[in-house]
């Protein structure tokens, strides 16, 4: 998934990120095509570059902490399963934890979200919130099949469950800067950006 972007304040191109990361595809990969001038003197252009690329860097490694411990919960589920040593209240009961953990991630991020404008307040709420309900909702319907007198999930749909959340927080995210190379064109618009990085992937 390729964001084009020119002179974005970084607010703008963080909420961008995550909006595009949080898509529930596996292996995502969101490039950040930045077009800003990495030679520029202008101290507010400087500061603007510097601090986009410095949140593309923070964005990763945040979504990496929660990704990593949610793929070891599926290794550890998967692993079990072959090897037949796990039933179908304990893979439900996982598939359960690992929903609300994902909830409660999200919701600490939404939290510690700025909330100055209605974009803000709109990110916050509508896209870390909902998915954060939407995680929230499947953990309480497993809590229930968990319960002794329900039917709990066949451990390889508990483990699909898993890798759904797995797939949430799975995304790649990366910077490209065209103006840095001086073989890629620098016509001033979005579309020779965009031109450029697809002309690369072939």
């Amino acid at each position: 998934l390729l964001i084009p972007s020119y002179a974005e304040e970084p607010e703008i191109v963080r909420m961008a990120l995550w909006s595009a990361a949080l898509q529930e595809f596996p292996h995502l990969r969101v490039t950040l095509l930045l077009d800003d001038d990495p030679y520029a003197n202008d101290p507010a252009s400087v500061r603007r570059r510097t601090e986009t690329v410095a949140l593309v860097e923070d964005l990763g490694r945040q979504l990496s902490a929660v990704h990593e411990r949610t793929a070891a919960t599926a290794r550890s589920l998967r692993a079990a399963l072959e090897r037949g040593e796990i039933d179908a209240r304990d893979a439900t009961a996982t598939a359960m934890h690992t929903h609300a953990a994902g909830a409660a991630w999200l919701r600490d991020l939404a939290a510690a979200q700025p909330a100055h404008t209605n974009v803000e307040r709109f990110f916050a709420t509508q896209v870390l919130g909902r998915l954060a309900d939407d995680l929230a909702a499947t953990a309480d319907a497993l809590a229930r099949a968990v319960e002794e007198d329900s039917e709990p999930l066949d451990p390889a749909r508990a483990l699909e469950l898993v890798q759904r959340v797995v797939h949430i927080f799975g995304a790649r995210v990366t910077v490209f800067e065209r103006k840095r190379y001086a073989s890629l064109s620098h016509d001033a618009n979005k579309a020779a950006n965009l031109n450029n990085y697809l002309g690369l992937l072939g």
